[in-house]
Parts: structure tokens; sequence; C-alpha cells
């Protein structure tokens, strides 16, 4: 069953899941920057490409829960020399294939930062909530089964 859309006076006729989505989009906020486009990064209230776009200030977000700036960042990581301080890799890749910057890993308790890591060794140590004992434990199961 086809239905007249009612969205600005528009007399189109959509397939019901069209009109579903035609107003889904229509009701999402705007981006902020004004580009008239919907938004997708609701976080930081900017479309796709303006959250590309504005991606120093959206590290500077991310930095600021560290109280860190970018020059910090940027000067931890020369002192890295750009790698990852388990695995030793410059960058990660997600599972999309997209390249990642190094993350910052903190002491959950304390929030004192300890270093730069790739995004696949700061989650494992995430997942493994930082606790010594748990990751020598995974370490001798390697060991032991891994052979």
């Amino acid at each position: 069953m086809k239905k007249i859309c009612g969205i600005d006076d528009c007399l189109k006729t959509h397939q019901p899941k069209q009109h579903y989505e035609i107003l889904r989009i229509a009701k999402k906020p705007k981006c902020k920057n004004g580009c008239d486009k919907p938004q997708v990064v609701a976080k930081y209230g900017l479309c796709r490409n303006c959250y590309a776009k504005e991606l120093p200030f959206v590290e500077r977000a991310k930095l600021k829960q560290y109280s860190m700036t970018i020059e910090e960042f940027e000067a931890m990581s020369i002192k890295q020399n750009h790698q990852c301080l388990i695995c030793g890799n410059e960058n990660s890749v997600s599972r999309h294939g997209t390249p990642m910057k190094l993350a910052v890993d903190h002491d959950h308790k304390t929030g004192k930062v300890r270093g730069l890591l790739c995004t696949w060794c700061n989650l494992g140590l995430g997942k493994f909530k930082d606790n010594v004992e748990l990751l020598q434990k995974a370490i001798d199961y390697l060991n032991e089964k891994g052979k």
C-alpha cells in the first residue's frame, strides 16, 4: 500500500518503508555546522562529512578527559617513536580497515596517563581489567596450550 508523504507538503507517493525512512531522517537534528544534513555523530552534533573535517576538534574533546592537549599527545607520541608501547605497531586498523591513531592508555583507578597504545593492545588491557594476575594466567594458558 502506498502513502502520500506529509513532509513539507510533499505530494510524492512512497512505499511504506521509504516513507518511514524519510520521516526518520527528517526528525533527526541538523548538523551544528549548518550544512543542512542530519547528525550522524550525535555526541558532537555533526554530520559524517563535518565530523571527518573536524577531527582535530574531536581529538581535543577526547584528550580533554585525560587533561591532555594535542601538543602533549604529539610529544608523547614522538617520545615513543609513534609506536605502541606493547606491540610496537605504529597505527592500528579498525575491523573496517580504517586507520586509527594510538590510544591514550590510563589507569582507571587514578586516571593517570600511562602511555600510548594501539587500539587492540588498549582494548586487550581493558578486557583483562588491567589485572596483572589475570594477564599472567592468560600468558600461562597460552604457554601451556598454545604449543
